[in-house]
């Protein structure tokens, strides 16, 4: 079962996770490899904090971010609006 939920800080790697892989996938073949192949998780972790933390964002209302969880895989997949 897939749970949708409001992303909380402490899933930011694993958003950036799913990030990563995806675009790994998907733009294989589009986005030169060697940048895809240097892509970090931990960057890519350090701007999820500074989105998920920032409260001019989250005050907004017409801004948020959407993680879906999986009972077994936890987070397959993320959805925002506003950035």
């Amino acid at each position: 079962m897939i749970n949708i939920r409001p992303a909380l800080v402490s899933d930011a790697l694993n958003i950036s996770k799913v990030h990563i892989d995806t675009w790994k996938t998907t733009y294989r073949g589009i986005v030169p490899q060697d940048y895809l192949d240097n892509l970090s998780y931990k960057e890519r972790e350090e701007r999820w904090i500074k989105i998920l933390t920032d409260t001019e964002f989250i005050r907004s209302k017409k801004s948020f971010t959407l993680v879906a969880e999986d009972e077994k895989f936890g987070i397959v997949g993320w959805a925002g609006r506003g950035r």
